[in-house]
């Protein structure tokens, strides 16, 4: 089933009160890092952010496809699971015009209990995916997956901006450093996944 958006694991703010407290210069890379991004291996770098004794992450990485290329891709329920291997389910549970209510299975890690959790999603005609969480095994989750205004036809950025309380049955600082680690993973495989959808 399709998706008209996703996290895009998790994922990449409505630009929701907490997320947006991070300021535009935070929540829009540099033209100097999009640039730099071009020449690099693997064109993904991940940021963190403390703001109120929260830790915020940003992501981004550059796909040499025009956005609808993108869009196809990361709008796709069924790509969710590929792109985000730590997403064990992805259901749409109930959706109306931009806006679907989501269920995810997340497996952090083989130590941790399974979170389930459901997610309020916006798609825009931005080409943005805002969600947030509506109830669960979460304490508070914020996030936004965007494909950068600043992308042409051939070439693009996308973005991801993300807070995730695990509430207390998992340390906070060990659920930071599992997405500081599974973020960039993330980000590159949504680009391998729409480079090998231009190629087919």
């Amino acid at each position: 089933m399709e998706l008209r958006s996703l996290l895009t694991s998790f994922l990449f703010v409505s630009i929701s009160t907490d997320l947006g407290a991070m300021g535009n210069q935070k929540l829009w890379p540099s033209h100097q890092v999009l640039e730099v991004l071009k020449d690099k291996e693997e064109p993904v770098q991940v940021e963190r952010f403390e703001n109120n004794d929260r830790t915020y992450f940003r992501g981004v990485v550059y796909v040499p496809c025009s956005p609808d290329d993108i869009w196809k891709v990361m709008s796709s329920c069924r790509e969710v699971v590929e792109m985000v291997p730590q997403i064990r389910q992805c259901e749409i549970r109930d959706r109306e015009g931009e806006e679907a209510v989501i269920y995810h299975k997340v497996k952090l890690a083989r130590f941790l209990p399974s979170l389930k959790y459901l997610l309020d999603a916006n798609f825009t005609e931005q080409r943005t995916i805002d969600i947030k969480l509506r109830e669960g095994d979460l304490s508070e989750f914020d996030g936004r997956w965007a494909i950068d205004e600043r992308s042409t036809h051939n070439e693009s950025w996308v973005t991801i901006h993300l807070y995730m309380d695990p509430g207390p049955l998992v340390p906070q600082g060990l659920v930071n450093g599992k997405l500081e680690k599974h973020i960039p993973k993330v980000m590159m495989n949504l680009r391998e996944r729409v480079l090998k959808s231009v190629r087919m």
